[in-house]
């Protein structure tokens, strides 16, 4: 008794240009993709965060041999790269674990990357020049040259900083002033510009504006710094809190004639943009 062949899959009968648009409503993820916490020196797994849990990131290849081929390393194209430090490797050298065992192909892939970095020093001056040599490929200069050779791909390195560390006080509106004069001080460092229509009397009020500036002047001098990329970005706080910034007094803008919307608007941006 002869057995027959299984039929052959009706998917796999539609074009592969339709079979792409259909692999990528089903790998795009709301929150792209992230490292596993529990990560070795030598590989990255990456898996995909649907909150509450983390689930495979692409559990398409697991269906076949073909939807293997056809799916391998695309839900990189499709979706953001999260990488975060863990308790043996800071996220910089994940991402560089990851560079190193990823196939040519796949890193052509990347299109945009963020780097959650934890700054583990106290040191106002020492963690503005380490930031100052990340972004100018003094520091892990792997991460440079990789936004060198792939200039469609953007990086920005948002580093896990605590704002206490340069100012005393813990209030609501000091959480915004803070953020704002660390971001567009090292926004005018690499880009030249602040990114925020800063009133005089505020650019007069704070040393932070100039601080960077300063700060890669003599790091230029010493020769360490190459020039700064326009792919390569970063953040000195994980995130900028909008709805905190929204309970705020109007006053202190009403006082200098400071749009209070624009300003909440440029913050946004300053943020998703990077310095």
């Amino acid at each position: 008794m002869s057995i027959s062949s299984s039929p052959r899959c009706g998917f796999f009968t539609l074009p592969r240009e339709l079979r792409d648009i259909i692999y990528q409503y089903a790998l795009s993820l709301e929150h792209g993709l992230t490292n596993a916490a529990d990560g070795s020196s030598e590989t990255v797994q990456l898996i995909a965060y649907a909150p509450p849990e983390y689930i495979f990131a692409n559990p398409l290849k697991y269906v076949c041999r073909q939807l293997h081929k056809e799916t391998r390393g695309v839900a990189l194209a499709w979706n953001d790269l999260v990488i975060r430090f863990t308790n043996s490797m800071s996220a910089c050298d994940v991402f560089g674990t990851f560079l190193n065992t990823c196939s040519p192909t796949r890193r052509k892939c990347l299109k945009k990357v963020v780097i959650v970095e934890k700054t583990t020093f106290d040191n106002f001056s020492d963690k503005y020049r380490k930031w100052i040599c990340l972004m100018c490929g003094a520091e892990k200069p792997f991460l440079y040259d990789y936004c060198l050779q792939h200039p469609d791909a953007r990086v920005i390195v948002r580093h896990d900083a605590s704002l206490r560390l340069v100012h005393s006080d813990d209030n609501e509106f000091d959480y915004m002033r803070l953020w704002t004069f660390q971001h567009a001080g090292l926004r005018m460092a690499f880009r030249q510009d602040y990114g925020v229509s800063f009133s005089s009397i505020e650019v007069a009020s704070t040393d932070l504006l100039d601080f960077p500036s300063n700060e890669r002047r003599t790091l230029q001098t010493e020769g360490q710094l190459r020039e700064v990329l326009p792919n390569l970005r970063c953040t000195v706080a994980p995130a900028l809190n909008m709805d905190l910034c929204r309970q705020l007094s109007r006053d202190y803008f009403d006082e200098r004639n400071i749009d209070f919307e624009q300003r909440l608007a440029e913050l946004h941006n300053l943020y998703e943009e990077g310095c």
